[in-house]
C-alpha cells in the first residue's frame, strides 16, 4: 500500500517504514492477537462440502504461523488447508490480484471456482481483479456497504457465517438458472 501512495522513487523510505511497522506489530500487537472461535469447525464443514481452502495473507510467514497456532485450539487446522500464500510470495500486494492468482495457480483452480473471503476493500478488489468471487466479512472494521462497493457479492458478520452465506448464494444462483 505504501508503494502505491509513495511510488517507486521512495523505495528506501518505504522499506524503512515497513521494517519499523513490522517490528512494532510483532512486539506490540501480535502477542495480543486472538483467534475467531470455530475456525477448525468451519474448515471441517467447508471440506465436507468439497471446498478447497487456501489462505492468502499479506502477513509474513512467521505471523501466519502464529495465527495458525491460535486457530488450532486443540484441533489442528493445517490438515484442511491446501495452500498458504504470504505477501513475500508475490511481487505486488493487494489490491493487485497477485496473491489470489498465486493461490489459484497452486490449487489448479480456475477463477470461476474461487471464493475469496476477506475483511477489507483491498481483499475484494484483489479477488475481483483475479476474476474470483469476493465475500466480505465485517470483522475488519469496514461496513457492508463499503465492502459491497469494492465488489463483494455478499457480506457476513463473522467468518463462521460463511457456510450459510454460500448456501444462500448457491440457492440464488440455481433460481436464476431455472
Amino acid at each position: 500500500m505504501l508503494n502505491m501512495m509513495l511510488g517507486t522513487c521512495h523505495t528506501g523510505l518505504v522499506q524503512a517504514i515497513l521494517k519499523e511497522q513490522g517490528e512494532r506489530y510483532r512486539q506490540d500487537y501480535l502477542p495480543r492477537a486472538r483467534s475467531f472461535e470455530g475456525i477448525p469447525e468451519l474448515f471441517a464443514t467447508l471440506r465436507s462440502r468439497n471446498f478447497r481452502i487456501g489462505l492468502a495473507t499479506t502477513s509474513q510467514p512467521d505471523e501466519l504461523r502464529h495465527y495458525l497456532n491460535l486457530m488450532n485450539s486443540g484441533r489442528p487446522i493445517d490438515v484442511y488447508i491446501d495452500t498458504m500464500i504470504c505477501g513475500s510470495d508475490v511481487r505486488n500486494e493487494k489490491p493487485a490480484p497477485d496473491i489470489i492468482l498465486e493461490g489459484m495457480r497452486r490449487m489448479s483452480l480456475p477463477a470461476c471456482r474461487c471464493w475469496v473471503v476477506g475483511d477489507t476493500p483491498y481483499d475484494a478488489r484483489a479477488a475481483t481483479a483475479a476474476q474470483a468471487m469476493p465475500i466480505g466479512t465485517l470483522t475488519g472494521g469496514f461496513s457492508a456497504e463499503t465492502l459491497e462497493r469494492a465488489g463483494c457479492a455478499a457480506t457476513i458478520a463473522i467468518v463462521t457465517d460463511l457456510p450459510d452465506a454460500l448456501s444462500r448464494i448457491e440457492l440464488n444462483a440455481r433460481s436464476h438458472r431455472d
